[in-house]
């Protein structure tokens, strides 16, 4: 076919972008290293009139969480939440429109994918009935930069670490609702509370497969479906349920081999039947990726609770998980169970 090449649809980027997230072990992401930050989420400034606790129902876009924000004297707009994505995204008509002006490039690692973006500091950004101060938010599209066309009534931002660093925020997928609470807030006494690893503004807690099979697990609610080192599947013997094609930025073929996981647990928290995929490596590369991805798929049987400035991550079982689009077919949620 003649012309530009396209890009591939939003629901298919989405497996093959980790192959880019989880090349801190395959160096191949990219020959020039760029800098990720500064991405400092204590250097936001929660405002002292905010009010708490302030519950917001989320909408649903293609399976993930949208919520409501305000920047500056903008207008409000819906982006997608991550607490994964290491900071905030604005697209740019909207950023012009809340006064925003970008300054250093930075690269921004994504679900979908690296983009190198103007960074800019928003004096004000309202969430709820709280207002965070001096946030930095990178300025892109970061869905028009890997998908065409752009899916309708896509959200024109993604909320990340940066906005969320001092506040403590809890997702409730019963309900449908975010809470954000003060950060040091007590957890549920129920709770199941394990230690959230940070690393280059990126959330991490230690997760295991069937067996035992321990893996550092990327914290993400802007994928439904995670990831699982390639090592762990292939000593699981974990049958491949489809294949999506995971080309890296230098053009490195790789393949994610969609799987179902027995049993994946963190903490004493366990989901049964969790449907994930596994990182084939690039060609001459000998040590693939020992990171994972824990996406909704797991994350939407548990009211989850995250206080980056504690580093702590809790997790209450729900009586029912309420139904998102997987991207397996065959897949199938069928116990979850907070061990005792």
């Amino acid at each position: 076919m003649n012309g530009k090449p396209t890009k591939p649809p939003f629901r298919a980027v989405i497996l093959a972008a980790f192959a880019l997230i989880l090349t801190e072990n395959w160096a191949v992401a990219a020959k020039k290293p760029h800098p990720s930050g500064p991405f400092i989420s204590n250097a936001s400034i929660l405002d002292a009139h905010s009010y708490f606790p302030s519950i917001i129902p989320y909408q649903s876009w293609s399976g993930l969480l949208v919520l409501p924000i305000r920047v500056n004297s903008g207008p409000f707009i819906n982006c997608l939440f991550d607490p994964g994505l290491p900071v905030t995204t604005l697209d740019p008509k909207v950023a012009e429109q809340s006064k925003l002006t970008g300054g250093n490039q930075v690269t921004v690692i994504s679900p979908l994918g690296p983009v190198n973006a103007p960074l800019a500091v928003a004096q004000e950004l309202m969430l709820g009935s709280i207002t965070i101060k001096q946030t930095p938010i990178a300025i892109t599209n970061l869905l028009e930069a890997y998908t065409n066309p752009v899916p309708p009534n896509a959200p024109v931002g993604w909320i990340g670490e940066t906005s969320l660093g001092q506040i403590q925020f809890t997702v409730d997928f019963s309900r449908g609702i975010v809470t954000i609470n003060r950060s040091g807030t007590p957890f549920d006494k129920s709770a199941v509370v394990v230690p959230l690893l940070i690393n280059n503004q990126r959330l991490y807690v230690m997760a295991s497969a069937l067996k035992g099979k321990k893996f550092k697990a990327l914290v993400s609610f802007g994928v439904q479906s995670g990831l699982i080192p390639a090592q762990i599947a292939e000593q699981l013997k974990l049958k491949s349920v489809g294949e999506v094609d995971a080309n890296t930025l230098n053009k490195h073929s790789a393949k994610a081999v969609l799987v179902n996981v027995p049993e994946v647990s963190v903490g004493r928290a366990m989901v049964r039947e969790v449907s994930a995929a596994y990182i084939m490596p690039p060609a001459g590369i000998k040590k693939p990726s020992d990171t994972g991805v824990l996406g909704l798929d797991f994350w939407r049987h548990f009211r989850v609770t995250i206080d980056i400035k504690r580093r702590k991550l809790a997790l209450d079982s729900l009586l029912a998980a309420p139904p998102i689009p997987t991207h397996h077919p065959k897949a199938g949620h069928k116990i979850i169970r907070i061990r005792r």
